[in-house]
């Protein structure tokens, strides 16, 4: 499973979400939390901003429609952020 922040609007709350995903995305996001990178998501008026992050400088963020395709973004947004964080510390 891959959890998310979700920030609910208007006040912030928070709440923890899940999401069954491919093994191989579930792996890299093992290997991108066990690297210290978290993973928040807004829903804003139907449109979605997922981010992993773990500084200011080690951000990726995908913004998307809150619809059928959401499961589609959060596979991107993890793929991007192993390449960029994880694959370049292997190479």
């Amino acid at each position: 499973m891959i959890s998310f922040t979700q920030f609910l609007f208007p006040d912030g709350r928070k709440k923890i979400i899940t999401i069954d995903r491919p093994q191989e995305i579930q792996d890299k996001y093992d290997d991108l939390a066990s690297q210290g990178f978290r993973f928040e998501i807004e829903n804003n008026r139907g449109e979605i901003w997922a981010t992993c992050q773990r500084s200011e400088d080690e951000t990726v963020d995908v913004i998307g429609v809150n619809d059928a395709t959401v499961p589609v973004l959060i596979d991107k947004l993890i793929s991007n952020a192993w390449e960029i964080y994880i694959l370049k510390e292997i190479k």
